[in-house]
């Protein structure tokens, strides 16, 4: 039964498991502060308007916007010095005492003053309720939390519009003068309402004061920070100003409309029934409505809605359509302003930090709609006197006004949109949370000054002064060799070998001699180092120094000595060397054949090739690595092949990606052959685009983005990293395809859901599987990875980042602010695919959306291991499949698994020997085990061992 409500809850209204009482008890709090206001708008315009006071009404609107700014401004200095539910219990019992008050000065004779002072009353405690409740419902819910959710708890206000049916009917029995109770008993349901949930959920926001939000508003209102949350705060007091001066507009006209036409009790059923029916309507659209809209256009179309709805209604009332006019704009406002506009209009403050927001909700709602009401007042004061803007034939011409703020109100709306997206990423942005800084002024920061490189060259830590020598051309300072001669006499042979390369830079043969002092340092390095640095410095002059060093034992200082004479020792220094270049190359000793090959790629002679040829299929890998980054420096096209090849060896793919990435852009066309081939090895094809990403080419781009419809999902992510690169470095000289990309997207969010529903199917074997289940939610966390990946390709790129590293994070606040902000920058097909997956809802509800979405497979057990073995292309995956195929046993596919008793991938061939122990009897599994005569891994030999001794001790 729980389950069928909690799925009714989360598909009618939004609300997920455990957000039931929170929600319902604010729904109830906001029924009831705008119930207390109704009623008491209700009575005291009644008795207002009864009167011969018609007449004060635009004095009226002034003397409430001053009391009301006068009391805002006040409670906006206490806001931040006491805690929230000190101030809400203080008010709330202040607002009961007068409300008695009030009821016994009713009953005393001469009420025009009474009348008016509780017009003024009833005003300023509406909105103080009002702005309490919204405070406090934007500290107890987060951006996502709210958007979902104030659409039900604003159908609270709006449900409050019906409470005129019942009270319609009350009024002839109590008499108007006692709606003041009813009023006080919606009051008194608020305070216990607030209390039970400030107790129950205790956020230090609210129940804390001057502590925290002093430390807040300092910490909040620092340059970039800072700049970003002013521009949304007075967005939205702009933003207020403009609709309360146009709601007053249309106030205004539809009060003296409506007096023109009605007295006494015609006159309080007609607003009776103008709140009551406008109410039905609303709740509806509260309801059903608004939380769709919200979700399907975002918070700016939703904010649209009532200026559009004041437009069409003005021009009405320009028609001459009389009360007809005024009640379809006055109810059409009433209907959507505090549904549609009330709920999205809170959002806007979610980016905000508490202190901050609780300043910026009293001030907009307290001080600057009051100050709008006083122009709007003065504005007819003026009319009337000039224009008799309140006489029947007149009072319509007001529309045009309307019209000229709404026009207005649409330029405000379009300016305040990319302020909240702003407040949203930097709410999110780590760097300004911690420093507040520019990246710019980080930047700047890196200058060094001449002081602090001496510091450090002078000083005796090792790590300061290699640091020192690294930042050197950063300077804007070139006289340093002086400062760094000295180090070459440094105890640390790591600053010894620093200090030569440096003053090897410089290319003065004054230092020679001092670098020849160190061709009998005790360290290699150093001493390899120096030679070569000498040999660059002094040239032929340098062959009859250092050719004594062909004979030295050290093989590094030999090889160094070899690429001196070679490079720049001339036809008589490569006749010198050539002899021991040939021994190193031809020795039996794997480190000698290691710096011959070294020394080939240092001399770059692209005649003397062959010998690579032979090492880059070395029996040692450290000689295979060797040779296949000389073959990149030699840069001979003959090798190409051979390096391409040993992209399949993970161990060499590093140095072969150097190698091959170092032909620059001519090497394209043969990647591109390669990546057309059908039969090519998987692992060579993923090896290709690292290459593609560090040729900074037109055409290098071209190639990655036609991989991102490969089925081999490593190639598309190294395609799509690597697409990134060449999108920062090349900038304007590529022309993306965007919309390639985007149906790139879709597509790795369909395999998404398609991840979640294969998992979901796994869970339901139990205990069997795990390591299969492992290896697709990593594959689940990849697949977001390449999505966010192409998202900061189609969208900003710091935008993007900042949402991805705030998903990451375990504060609610903060992935909240991350999943709004990718609703509001994406287009809506893909926040529709993507939003579901962001949001905390369980993974059953992501399925059955993804399902409406895309034509998911339901797969049984046996068929989705049969999948990934027929059509994966991931080694990993495929072994894990075949390992729970064993575990759990599953006979099916015993066949199907000796397809991959000789796979390349040895983990794969270890799994089939697991699987088949569990599947198949005796005999059978020692005809499976007798296919691995030849086993070439001794990991996979060793564990067939292990099995031959179980079977026969069996």
């Amino acid at each position: 039964m729980s389950q069928r409500i909690d799925y009714l809850l989360q598909t009618a209204f939004k609300i997920r498991k455990g957000e039931f009482r929170k929600t319902f008890l604010m729904f109830l709090y906001a029924f009831n502060a705008v119930a207390a206001f109704i009623i008491g708008r209700i009575m005291k315009d009644t008795l207002f308007l009864s009167g011969d006071q018609y007449t004060w009404l635009p004095y009226m609107y002034i003397i409430v916007a001053i009391v009301v700014s006068l009391i805002s401004i006040y409670y906006t200095r206490q806001v931040g010095r006491f805690s929230l539910q000190r101030i809400v219990n203080f008010t709330m019992t202040i607002i009961i005492a007068v409300l008695l008050l009030f009821r016994y000065l009713l009953e005393l004779p001469n009420l025009n003053f009474t009348v008016a002072a509780l017009y003024v009353f009833i005003e300023v405690m509406g909105i103080i309720i009002i702005i309490q409740f919204w405070t406090f419902a934007n500290e107890l819910f987060n951006a996502r939390e709210a958007k979902r959710l104030f659409g039900v708890i604003g159908g609270g206000q709006v449900l409050a519009n019906l409470y005129s049916f019942p009270i319609r009917g009350l009024v002839d029995h109590i008499g108007i003068n006692n709606l003041l109770f009813v009023c006080l008993a919606s009051v008194v349901a608020c305070l216990v309402i607030f209390n039970y949930l400030a107790k129950r959920y205790r956020l230090p926001s609210i129940q804390r004061g001057r502590n925290i939000s002093r430390q807040q508003e300092d910490e909040d209102i620092t340059s970039v920070r800072g700049g970003v949350f002013r521009g949304l705060r007075n967005g939205i007091i702009a933003l207020s100003v403009i609709t309360i001066l146009a709601v007053t507009f249309v106030d205004y006209q539809f009060k003296v409309t409506a007096r023109h036409h009605y007295s006494g009790k015609e006159l309080a059923d007609y607003l009776f029934l103008m709140v009551a029916y406008g109410g039905l309507l609303a709740c509806f659209i509260q309801f059903f409505i608004t939380s769709r809209l919200l979700e399907k256009f975002g918070i700016f179309w939703a904010l649209l809605v009532l200026p559009l709805v004041l437009f069409s209604g003005s021009i009405v009332n320009l028609g001459w359509i009389g009360i007809l006019g005024v009640t379809l704009t006055k109810g059409g406002e009433n209907v959507t302003r505090y549904t549609i506009t009330e709920t999205t209009t809170q959002l806007l403050y979610q980016p905000l930090p508490p202190a901050l927001r609780r300043r910026a909700k009293a001030i907009s709602d307290g001080i600057m709609r009051p100050l709008a009401q006083i122009v709007g007042g003065l504005i007819f004061i003026g009319l009337n006197y000039f224009l008799a803007i309140n006489m029947p034939d007149r009072i319509h011409e007001l529309s045009w006004a309307t019209i000229a703020l709404i026009f207005l109100w649409v330029g405000v709306l379009v300016s305040i949109r990319q302020k909240y997206l702003q407040a949203l990423l930097v709410q999110g942005d780590r760097k300004s949370r911690l420093n507040g800084t520019e990246p710019e002024e980080d930047e700047r920061a890196l200058a060094v000054s001449r002081a602090v490189i001496e510091k450090a060259l002078a000083s005796r830590d090792e790590v300061q002064i290699i640091n020192a020598i690294e930042v050197i051309p950063l300077s804007k300072w070139s006289e340093w060799d002086e400062h760094v001669l000295p180090l070459l006499r440094s105890p640390s042979a790591k600053v010894r070998e620093k200090a030569l390369h440096y003053l090897g830079k410089s290319g003065n043969r004054k230092y020679s001699r001092r670098i020849q002092e160190l061709f009998t340092d005790g360290e290699e390095d150093v001493r390899s180092s120096a030679i070569q640095i000498f040999c660059s410095l002094e040239q032929e002059r340098a062959i009859p120094v250092i050719t004594r060093f062909l004979e030295e034992s050290s093989a590094q200082v030999k090889a160094a000595t070899i690429t001196g004479l070679i490079r720049f020792g001339g036809l008589e220094g490569i006749l010198n060397s050539t002899v021991e270049l040939k021994k190193m190359l031809d020795s039996n000793n794997a480190s000698q054949r290691k710096l011959g090959a070294f020394v080939l790629g240092y001399i770059k002679i692209q005649s003397f090739y062959q010998p690579l040829f032979r090492l880059i299929n070395d029996e040692n890998l450290d000689v295979q690595r060797a040779a296949v980054l000389a073959s990149g420096e030699m840069q001979s096209r003959e090798l190409v092949p051979n390096l391409i090849f040993k992209l399949q060896n993970l161990e060499t793919r590093p140095s072969a990606i150097k190698a091959l990435s170092s032909f620059g852009k001519s090497i394209l066309p043969q990647l591109e052959d390669v990546l057309m081939l059908e039969n090519v090895s998987p692992l060579i094809r993923q090896g290709i685009p690292p290459i593609l990403g560090q040729v900074h080419d037109a055409h290098s781009y071209e190639l990655l983005e036609n991989l991102l419809e490969s089925r081999d999902v490593k190639l598309r992510t190294g395609a799509i990293r690597n697409m990134q690169k060449l999108i920062f470095r090349l900038g304007d000289d590529i022309t993306p395809d965007f919309d390639r990309m985007q149906h790139a997207l879709h597509a790795e969010l369909e395999s998404y859901y398609q991840i979640l529903m294969l998992l979901d199917t796994i869970r339901l074997r139990k205990n069997e599987g795990k390591l299969l289940i492992a290896s697709l939610e990593d594959r689940a966390k990849e697949i977001l990875d390449r999505a966010f990946a192409l998202l900061g390709m189609i969208y900003p790129r710091e935008q993007i980042d900042i949402v991805s590293y705030n998903l990451r994070s375990d504060n609610p606040i903060q992935r909240a602010n991350a999943i709004e902000i990718i609703d509001t920058i994406c287009e809506s097909e893909t926040k529709k695919y993507l939003l579901p997956i962001l949001d905390t809802i369980a993974p059953e509800e992501k399925i059955a959306m993804g399902m409406g979405f895309f034509q998911l497979e339901r797969l049984d057990i046996v068929e989705l291991l049969r999948r990934i073995l027929s059509d994966d292309l991931d080694n990993w995956l495929v072994a894990c499949a075949i390992h729970m195929i064993g575990e759990g046993r599953i006979s099916e596919l015993a066949e199907e698994l000796l397809e991959f008793v000789n796979h390349e991938d040895p983990v794969v061939r270890e799994s089939v020997l697991f699987s088949y122990k569990r599947l198949v009897d005796t005999p059978a599994f020692l005809h499976v085990a007798g296919m691995y005569a030849r086993e070439r891994d001794d990991v996979v030999k060793g564990y067939l061992d292990d099995l031959y001794a179980h079977v026969q001790n069996a």
